[in-house]
């Protein structure tokens, strides 16, 4: 079975990627601030971490840098509600390897699918 964590403290979207992402069998974690995130990350394997920018405790591109400082391979996204080239940027050289936007369409929820590969 997948696991993906879902770093987002807008109960939501996290309630709404959970329960697309339920249908295909991913066990689904969720930490709503960045402090709980790296210790659900220091304990667990995931195939995927999505991340909000909009954190409480620290901007969402500065968690991607250290989640990638402590685990090179799982697949990280930056997920957020504010689209700007140069949040893309710190995201991207941060380690992010999606950088999307939520959007009306829901169209990130297909790029959450693509980045999980199998389902």
């Amino acid at each position: 079975m997948m696991r993906v964590l879902i770093v987002e403290d807008d109960r939501f979207f996290f309630e709404l990627i959970r329960t697309f992402l339920e249908n295909y069998d991913v066990e689904v974690c969720n930490a709503e601030n960045a402090a709980v995130a790296m210790q659900l990350l220091d304990k667990n394997n995931f195939d995927l971490i999505t991340v909000d920018n909009g954190l409480p405790d620290i901007e969402g591109h500065e968690l991607i840098r250290q989640m990638r400082e402590r685990d090179n391979t799982v697949k990280l996204m930056m997920l957020t509600g504010t689209y700007t080239e140069e949040l893309e940027r710190l995201s991207q050289k941060n380690g992010a390897d999606v950088f999307t936007v939520k959007d009306i369409n829901m169209h990130f929820l297909d790029d959450i699918k693509k980045m999980l590969g199998c389902i």
